[in-house]
């Protein structure tokens, strides 16, 4: 989305104090907070914009096709054998009290963002929600689901979010899934369901 122009720039930008400062600065910052033009300023920030919602879109919809091989390829066992790595997973998973289930389509966006930031709010350190995507989601239509609500891939990468295809988890939680979307709270040491409050 630049022009051969903003190229020619953005080289004489890196070639002075910027490329001291800040080396190996991406081209969309370094015109950006390098330019003095308003307008110009900001059509590198929309250009940015419209750059980094794509990266996380497929930041996300990676993270979903991991999980769902490292599932299939390793089932419970560990991805490393690193027994510090175990012991601090092992420590980290045990504190958790709480599994908050939101279910929902892909589709449904501007229509869920008031549940979902309110359901996300409520998530603690003993707690983790799990994102089940029911119908036809595929894993960029999920990353693209979780960049439009904001969803922070480290967040996702530390597993204190979860997305998740549905594939029958519905049934486990009680869920219709005509009556989307739904909220449903589990108590890990009981394993009893309830209805998110």
């Amino acid at each position: 989305m630049l022009e051969e122009s903003d190229w020619t720039k953005y080289k004489q930008i890196m070639s002075g104090p910027r490329g001291v400062w800040s080396p190996g600065l991406d081209p969309l910052t370094a015109l950006g907070v390098s330019e003095t033009d308003p307008k110009e300023r900001a059509r590198y920030a929309e250009i940015w914009m419209k750059v980094e919602s794509r990266r996380m879109e497929l930041e996300l919809a990676f993270e979903v096709e991991r999980q769902k091989a490292a599932q299939q390829l390793l089932g419970t066992k560990p991805v490393i054998d690193n027994r510090e790595w175990i012991e601090d997973w092992n420590r980290k998973y045990n504190s958790m009290t709480q599994y908050i289930g939101f279910f929902v389509t892909d589709d449904c966006l501007e229509d869920c963002e008031d549940l979902f930031h309110e359901v996300s709010a409520s998530v603690s350190r003993t707690a983790r929600l799990d994102i089940w995507f029911a119908g036809d989601a595929t894993a960029e239509s999920i990353g693209h689901w979780a960049n439009h609500m904001k969803i922070d891939p480290e967040i996702v990468r530390a597993r204190k979010v979860t997305l998740n295809f549905e594939s029958g988890k519905a049934a486990e939680f009680g869920v219709d899934l005509s009556s989307l979307p739904a909220v449903k709270v589990m108590d890990v040491e009981t394993g009893q369901i309830r209805d998110y409050e």
